[in-house]
Formats: structure tokens, sequence, C-alpha cells
């Protein structure tokens, strides 16, 4: 990744870390569209807990619906500031196994 994805992350990471229960989207491929896979904005949210900027990528640690998931996304080739339907973030893409893969973090 270069210098200016990682910042742009490390900013995502301190804007919900900033928010009163670090509330955030964080959406594989089409989750969180209209009429899809939580399509609701903010009904509920995932709550991170901790989010780390890697070489390659950025592991978050997230509360999701009661249960803890540490999230390591990998391989990222993109990260792009973009709307998504539940609010500004970044659109983000990464090398998976069956070919590029886009990650929402809202």
């Amino acid at each position: 990744m270069t210098g200016d994805q990682q910042r742009l992350l490390q900013d995502w990471i301190d804007r919900v870390m900033s928010r009163p229960s670090h509330e955030c989207g964080v959406f594989v491929g089409s989750e969180g569209q209209p009429f899809g896979t939580r399509a609701r904005p903010w009904d509920e949210p995932d709550l991170m807990i901790s989010g780390l900027v890697q070489d390659d990528g950025i592991t978050v640690d997230l509360d999701c619906y009661g249960a803890r998931i540490t999230w390591e996304i990998t391989g990222i080739t993109e990260v792009e500031p973009a709307d998504h339907p539940w609010g500004a973030g970044l659109r983000v893409v990464r090398a998976g196994a069956e070919g590029p893969e886009v990650v929402w973090l809202v």
C-alpha cells in the first residue's frame, strides 16, 4: 500500500474512534446496499474496539451483534473515499481468492 492509502485508513479509524459508541459499518461486496443484507443504515452497526493499519492492510477488532470479531483485511490494492448507502467512507479493493474483492469501511 502507498503512504496515502495508509493515511486514508488511519483517518477512517480515527474518525470511527471519535464517534460516541465507535459505530461503523464494514461490508463485503454488496452488503449494506438498499434492500440487501444489513440494508437499513445504523440499524445494527458494528462497534470498533480497535484498529491498526499495517503494511498491506488493516486489522480491526469489532463488536458485531455482541460477538467480538478480529478482521484482517490484507492484500489491499486500492483505497478511495466514496459514498456508501450507510454514509461517507472508504471503498477498499483487496486481492481475493476469486479475484478483486470490494470492502466498504463506513
